[in-house]
């Protein structure tokens, strides 16, 4: 797990019943990919989790992921605020994956220059909506057709 500045700041594990532990000592980070590199593109995908940010990455978009439904929106922010991007909150299909969602859509939205939510079509997760047989091309006109997430004004 790594910090906004991509230094490690923590170890996650998991066994291969699925059981997930930190490292003694592990911060809560961001999942950063060995192939998303430090200069990102212009638009980044934020996924929950390691696995759903691998598979993204595998369709060939910029992708991290968070901690948790709910965790690292300080670590995005930060990131974003040296360098603004187009931001893809692919969150997953349940109500707490929509609800962090939106949580950290409204913190990016100071930072980020734009913020689009999705969600996937097929399946809970980034990993289902792939396993799916979901394509690039398919994802990125998910992405076009999302609503860019706005302030709300005040009356």
């Amino acid at each position: 797990m790594f910090d906004a500045h991509r230094q490690m700041i923590g170890i996650r594990l998991r066994s291969s019943s699925g059981r997930k532990w930190a490292v003694r000592g592990s911060k809560a980070g961001l999942f950063w990919p060995d192939g998303v590199p430090a200069e990102m593109r212009s638009e980044i995908v934020i996924c929950e989790g390691p696995t759903d940010a691998a598979a993204i990455l595998d369709l060939g978009f910029d992708a991290i992921g968070r901690p948790s439904c709910s965790g690292g929106a300080d670590l995005i922010a930060a990131l974003l605020a040296e360098d603004s991007k187009d931001v893809i909150i692919l969150a997953d299909a349940d109500g707490p994956g929509l609800s962090g969602a939106k949580r950290l859509a409204k913190d990016l939205l100071k930072v980020a220059r734009s913020v689009r939510i999705i969600r996937p079509h097929r399946g809970k997760d980034a990993r289902d909506w792939i396993a799916s047989g979901v394509t690039h091309d398919q994802v990125a006109t998910v992405i076009r057709n999302a609503r860019l997430v706005r302030r709300k004004q005040r009356a």
